[in-house]
């Protein structure tokens, strides 16, 4: 099961079942909610976790009543990290580690269900366990793994599989188009946007390429989410603590060291496209070779980091007019007038990325302003509604909401919290991000709505079969 990137947009809980659930059951307003004390206490034990993860790099947290175990390890190793000629490499290397890390376990007979995780920023697994003492035997088969369990692999069969999964990820849904389109308009690493690598590397590594790498040098942390926890965490690092000071710990037996000097970025511009000359009446064309065609819409917003507060005001505007059911664009565009079948929105919680995409999709070309003039006009008006205060009001309901139905299940809250701690920033965890959104003035919202909204390039991706 491989996550596709996309849903790098940082709230996993943003997913269609989630949405449904959360407006049949969540529909009351803000103060008719009774998780204050629930939510408190549950804060409470997330900081504990999150000082135990900054002593150790685990982070464990009881979610009470679990049935399963979501046990995850992910290394801070991104694209940035491959070399330009052998893009493609990461996908490779931890193909081939999780097949040997689930030969092992299946020969413990350990019942799980494994995911790769493969994103700009990290690569990594993620296990559904049934049992406390499945976690323990999975913390031990992902830091025994060697290198010299390659050489009894077939390269020649791996590589077609590789290729396989690399090219339905490419092919499928939006991501040929959101990476033809980041490749023609963003500044970075060549391959920057294509998470899974470059496919015509893959018949180019060879063992000795794979065997180069050394995994020790990237930050790597695990994630523990389940009933009782804690007492698993206790039990995997006994022998250490009475052994070893926290500082010991830390530093040689799991590797602690992490980047937190932010200094130098704070004075460069780090939006990452290049410079368009383009006017707000004026749509940039390309051909590309798809039986649709996509209008793209490209907004310079902060990213979470820059301005975490701006950022909170641009979720809450992102679900206001993009949410799935009932955001402004959806109903216009879709239910309204019919000229599009499909709405997409991207906030990525990239670091070093400060964009908003809203991308929409149709089957026909004849629509090819219509859509851009529907969406000028909703954004330019966008003050002058006269129910915007109530739209905002709705649109905080509804992410908040999602946040809710995050903490219940340990797959979701495992991924909701990576970024938190891929950058060592609790704040933008589910935990304090309610609180944060919460606690947002509407004015303010929509002066950032004002800010943000009121300038954007526009692009049309032509399909060659309209």
């Amino acid at each position: 099961m491989y996550r596709k990137n996309y849903f790098l947009l940082f709230l996993v809980f943003f997913s269609f079942n989630f949405v449904i659930y959360s407006l049949l059951v969540f529909s009351q307003d803000l103060i008719d909610y009774e998780w204050s004390k629930v939510l408190d206490y549950k804060k409470k034990e997330f900081d504990k976790s999150w000082n135990n993860f900054l002593d150790t790099n685990f982070f464990a947290y009881d979610l009470n009543n679990s049935k399963v175990y979501n046990f995850s390890v992910i290394f801070k190793y991104g694209l940035k990290d491959e070399d330009v000629n052998n893009v493609g490499i990461r996908f490779f290397l931890f193909y081939l580690l999780k097949e040997i890390i689930n030969e092992k376990l299946k020969n413990q007979d350990i019942y799980f269900k494994d995911e790769l995780i493969i994103t700009e920023d990290y690569v990594g697994y993620s296990y559904l366990l049934l049992d406390s003492s499945d976690v323990k035997k999975v913390y031990q088969a992902l830091n025994n793994i060697y290198f010299d369990d390659m050489y009894n692999i077939n390269f020649d069969i791996k590589k077609k599989e590789i290729k396989k999964e690399m090219k339905e990820y490419y092919e499928s849904s939006i991501n040929p188009v959101l990476f033809f389109f980041k490749q023609q308009v963003f500044t970075a690493h060549p391959y920057y946007y294509l998470p899974y690598g470059n496919y015509n590397n893959i018949d180019k590594i060879t063992i000795s390429d794979l065997k180069n790498i050394d995994l020790s040098k990237f930050d790597k942390f695990y994630i523990l989410i389940g009933s009782n926890s804690k007492v698993v965490y206790r039990e995997l690092f006994k022998d250490y603590y009475y052994k070893y000071s926290k500082s010991s710990f830390s530093n040689d037996i799991l590797k602690l060291p992490y980047y937190n000097n932010l200094s130098n970025f704070y004075n460069n511009d780090y939006s990452n496209y290049r410079f368009i000359d383009i006017k707000k009446s004026k749509v940039l064309s390309f051909d590309i070779s798809s039986k649709n065609s996509y209008d793209i819409f490209l907004f310079s917003v902060p990213s979470f980091y820059q301005n975490y507060k701006e950022y909170l005001a641009m979720l809450v505007i992102d679900n206001l007019l993009c949410d799935d059911l009932v955001g402004i664009f959806y109903k216009e565009l879709r239910e309204d007038q019919g000229i599009i079948y499909s709405l997409y929105s991207f906030y990525p919680t990239l670091f070093l990325t400060s964009y908003y995409l809203v991308i929409t999709a149709s089957d026909s070309s004849s629509n090819e302003f219509k859509v851009f003039y529907t969406i000028r006009n909703i954004l330019e008006n966008f003050e002058n509604n006269k129910d915007i205060y109530t739209e905002i009001n709705e649109a905080k309901n509804r992410v908040i909401n999602k946040i809710y139905l995050v903490f219940d299940n340990p797959y979701s809250l495992s991924n909701s919290l990576i970024y938190s701690l891929l950058y060592k920033d609790k704040s933008i965890s589910p935990f304090y991000l309610i609180d944060n959104i919460y606690y947002l003035d509407n004015d303010y919202i929509r002066q950032v709505a004002k800010k943000y909204l009121s300038s954007f390039y526009a692009f049309r991706l032509i399909g060659n079969n309209n």
